[in-house]
């Protein structure tokens, strides 16, 4: 869409990417004035964490790589501060400092271990319980109900006698071992859509999305896990399983069939397998890095125009609360006033939203308590050129160390192309949109992604030469059938003709008078069946034989 701000035209298209040097809703405390009463590190740094408890939960959109990585720095550092009073007199350190930085240093390693641990034993029961499931259809263990029938019959090749059949007739035996199949599958599809419905599927399509900064809710849940584990043998019970630990026959056909669908989709030019494909399919937010974007047209074009703003002084509690109640903002601009609207900074919806519990819990507020999101940096001058006279005491609500004033900028006139690598190499959650230091507009990943795939639906490509070269293979094989046709027609006195399939899959009447070779219409109306990257050109062959006359 368009900016709707008329702007000068600007020489250099380069971004305003402000380095985060200081971001106050992840580190704050680094600068902040003595005289003012801020709060000391260690307590900024609580307020942090407990922040970050809140966004794990929270936040189902966008993960913002920047502030997390900021955070991560100020608690390394608050860290090595504490750390340092474990020193001794002469300055070197103690066992308990050696004995903390190895638990620093092994914590991933443990917690590695554990998940993996974990997910062995989840891999073991899914194992057992899915091949008693998969023979539980065709009988059961006399001897013992729990085993399959490999345990049941230990050390015997073609069956025992402790392993029965449901019954002793074939047709009964089969519609018991579908209506098991048809009821596996049944349950396991139930217990998906009502408990926990990202468990249907592999999930490496959401893995993906999440590693690229996109949150889903319930996706990394208890119930996802417990769905997937129970539902999983269930589905693997509904089909056919058969065991391929040593089956040296299927291996070559299978390594076969994994080349020659490599090779065709590498010369189709598919971009990635199925799980990359189910990405756009699903409907998911993902920006791939290794795509080449080329839209020509500056960020002006995508951006949001109408932005929700929060003015640095002005609001009421109430103001800010009715502004959190409504959770399709995940932040807000901070700006001097509506009117001239220079950008000071930005406050996301999570720290505002704790900022005002926090407050409530320490003391009551009224709703009309007037409220300034002043940043620490600029809330000396700034208070000084509205009133002389006051003082930061003064301030009845101060969420001025909670907005980030370093946040990531770009000029209306930057590129598209360059926008999206901001967000795929950096990882910020929004960018926003200033001229000469004003805001006027602000974009994120979904906006990207929404211009995108209105390009990619309403443009019309070029032929390729790939399409250049399946044209010309068309007409080779139009030419061949006309030769073939015409030797069949010499020998027998039918004709084979060559023709695409209609949409009603019939054939044409015979027509002893159509020439050898297929008209234009004909060419190009060759059906393709799609099957995932892979394009087959479905080819049907109708024979007119001659029918012999009386004599």
């Amino acid at each position: 869409m368009n900016s709707g701000t008329s702007l000068p035209p600007v020489q250099q298209r380069s971004a305003h990417v402000r380095t985060r040097t200081r971001s106050t809703a992840s580190s704050v405390g680094a600068d902040y004035n003595i005289e003012y009463g801020l709060r000391n590190e260690a307590g900024e740094q609580q307020i942090e964490e407990e922040i970050a408890e809140i966004k794990r939960y929270e936040d189902f959109t966008t993960i913002d790589w920047v502030q997390d990585a900021v955070r991560e720095h100020a608690r390394r550092q608050l860290r090595k501060q504490q750390l340092s009073g474990w020193r001794n007199n002469n300055g070197k350190v103690g066992w308990k400092y050696r004995l903390y930085e190895s638990y620093e240093a092994g914590q991933a390693w443990m917690v590695v271990t554990l998940i993996g641990m974990a997910i062995g034993m989840i891999a073991a029961i899914i194992n057992i319980v899915s091949e008693w499931l998969s023979d539980i259809k065709i009988g059961h263990c006399k001897t013992a109900f729990y085993l399959n029938e490999e345990f049941c019959c230990w050390g015997e090749d073609n069956g025992c006698d402790a392993w029965e059949n449901w019954s002793g007739f074939a047709l009964i035996n089969y519609l018991i071992y579908t209506f098991m199949a048809v009821s596996f599958a049944l349950a396991s599809a139930s217990l998906v859509q009502a408990y926990a419905p990202y468990a249907a599927g592999s999930g490496i399509s959401e893995i993906k999305c999440i590693i690229a900064g996109f949150v889903m809710k319930g996706f990394l849940g208890f119930w996802t896990l417990f769905i997937k584990s129970v539902a999983l043998p269930i589905t693997i019970a509904s089909v056919i399983m058969f065991e391929l630990t040593g089956a040296v026959d299927y291996i070559l056909p299978t390594m076969i069939v994994v080349g020659m669908s490599k090779l065709v989709t590498t010369l189709l030019g598919g971009k990635g397998g199925i799980a990359d494909r189910v990405i756009p399919f699903s409907g998911f937010p993902f920006l791939d890095s290794k795509e080449e974007h080329n839209f020509g047209v500056p960020v002006s074009r995508v951006m949001r125009t109408a932005v929700v703003t929060i003015p640095m002084t002005g609001l009421e509690l109430k103001d800010v609360e009715k502004l959190l109640s409504s959770d399709k903002y995940q932040g807000f601009p901070v700006v001097e006033s509506e009117k001239n609207r220079i950008l000071y900074g930005y406050i996301g919806h999570t720290e505002l939203r704790y900022a005002v519990d926090r407050i409530r819990r320490n003391r009551p507020v009224a709703p009309s308590t007037p409220c300034n999101f002043i940043p620490p940096h600029a809330a000396a001058q700034f208070l000084r050129e509205d009133n002389p006279d006051a003082s930061p005491a003064d301030a009845l609500i101060d969420f001025g160390r909670y907005v980030d004033s370093a946040p990531i900028t770009a000029n209306p006139n930057l590129p598209l192309e360059t926008v999206i690598d901001l967000f795929c190499k950096i990882g910020p959650r929004v960018i926003l949109v200033e001229f000469q230091g004003k805001l006027v507009g602000l974009v994120t990943v979904k906006d990207c992604l929404k211009f995108q795939h209105k390009v990619e639906g309403t443009e019309i490509g070029v032929r390729d030469a790939f399409e250049d070269a399946q044209e010309k293979l068309w007409l080779l094989i139009q030419r061949v059938s006309g030769w073939v046709a015409d030797r069949v027609f010499s020998v027998s006195g039918g004709r084979i003709h060559l023709r695409a399939m209609n949409d009603h899959m019939a054939f044409s009447q015979r027509d002893s008078m159509m020439p050898s070779t297929l008209q234009e219409e004909a060419m190009r109306g060759n059906r393709r069946a799609e099957l995932g990257n892979v394009f087959i050109i479905v080819i049907p062959l109708s024979i007119d034989l001659p029918i012999p006359q009386r004599l």
